[in-house]
């Protein structure tokens, strides 16, 4: 009866392990398991952040009626605070401002 002999091997360690006449390096290992999982983890993110992107706003319900600016106003508007919002690690606060500045009732 053959005895399975255990070795502590830490993260990192680049000491050759051999089992069944099969060397591997436990570094390699160790390395390949982090980036495929650090691969999985972001691209997953990135799905879920597409997904939500494709489904839009929240639709309410509007009176067009009460509506005080141009319908061409309501397109460049919502094209700006997109722009606004995208921008990397931070937003451009002077153009959200002044676009909700222009409003004029809840319907707006």
């Amino acid at each position: 009866m053959a005895q399975n002999k255990f070795e502590i091997v830490r993260l990192g360690d680049t000491k050759t392990v051999v089992t069944e006449n099969k060397t591997v390096t436990t570094s390699v290992k160790a390395g390949l398991i982090l980036i495929g999982g650090a691969a999985l983890f972001f691209g997953v993110r990135a799905i879920v952040r597409n997904v939500k992107a494709s489904q839009g706003a929240r639709q309410t319900k509007v009176d067009k009626d009460s509506l005080s600016l141009e319908k061409s106003w309501y397109t460049n508007a919502a094209n700006s605070l997109k722009t606004a919002f995208d921008a990397v690690l931070t937003y451009d606060s002077e153009t959200i401002e002044g676009i909700i500045l222009q409003l004029k009732n809840a319907d707006d």
